[in-house]
């Protein structure tokens, strides 16, 4: 019964909307043939849209018509120049509100645009352009490294090089590889929490550190873990670290576990 309340809603509120303004070309037709596209081939359903029928277009999936917009121009009309004209109450951003409460994605107003004020810094033309060398350099360095013939896992492979680039362009951190479930970067800070499975490895020291999580502080360039957690530091000759309260200097070069501590770490100075 609530779903039949909830289908009869969408059909009430798509009255409302068709009596204010007609809703852009597309299909508008029920077609069970869309709405199984759009989970098994969703781009090639959009793109054949766009082609058909321009950058803004309709879809109508099960009972709904969806409207689409594909393209920077539109994007930008959405987002910038007359952002004020859009509400995610109005669309399915709404359904997100008890999974994200008030984040990002699903706030409009004078509340979103103070949170985009925020952000402004880290998406500055300037920064954002050398943040994309390095995601070229990466980008191409990963692709080079690929052989003819070797199968790869393209999640994993996509995830690592994204981690990379995170570590380097945002944090500055020089890795030659990194493996972790999540990164949250503060764009105000600087700092960043990563976590699920970490690894990084440095060519430069020829060492890689794994943890559950780290916390990387832009401010003293200092990498560090929750105290009572256990990090380990392997270099390529063997020689390991494992420890509790640790804590990374990319300054001085200066590792420290303020708990106990097990293994032998070879040190080489460099002239």
């Amino acid at each position: 019964m609530r779903l039949l309340a909830r289908i009869a809603d969408d059909i009430r509120r798509e009255r409302r909307i068709r009596r204010r303004a007609k809703l852009p070309p597309g299909s508008t037709a029920p077609s069970w043939s869309h709405t199984r596209r759009i989970i098994s081939d969703p781009l090639g359903l959009l793109l054949d849209h766009e082609r058909r029928f321009g950058p803004v277009f309709t879809i109508r999936l099960l009972h709904e018509p969806i409207v689409w917009a594909i393209g920077a121009e539109v994007n930008h009309q959405i987002l910038v120049s007359e952002f004020n004209a859009f509400q995610w109450r109005e669309g399915r951003f709404a359904d997100l509100w008890p999974l994200l409460g008030d984040g990002l994605l699903n706030i409009d107003g004078a509340y979103h645009r103070d949170f985009r004020m925020l952000l402004l810094p880290a998406f500055h033309r300037d920064y954002i352009a050398a943040v994309s060398e390095t995601m070229i350099e990466e980008a191409l360095a990963a692709a080079e490294a690929l052989r003819e013939g070797q199968v790869v896992e393209i999640y994993h492979w996509v995830r690592e090089l994204a981690l990379r680039i995170a570590l380097r362009g945002l944090l500055g951190m020089e890795a030659t590889e990194g493996r972790a479930r999540t990164v949250v970067y503060h764009s105000d800070t600087e700092n960043a929490e990563i976590s699920g499975a970490v690894r990084v490895h440095s060519a430069t020291e020829k060492a890689d550190v794994r943890a559950d999580t780290l916390n990387w502080e832009h401010k003293t360039k200092r990498l560090t873990a929750p105290a009572a957690e256990q990090v380990s530091i392997r270099k390529d000759d063997g020689s390991s670290l494992i420890g509790s309260g640790f804590s990374g200097d990319f300054r001085s070069r200066k590792v420290t576990f303020t708990g106990a501590v097990r293994g032998t770490y070879v040190w080489e100075e460099k002239k």
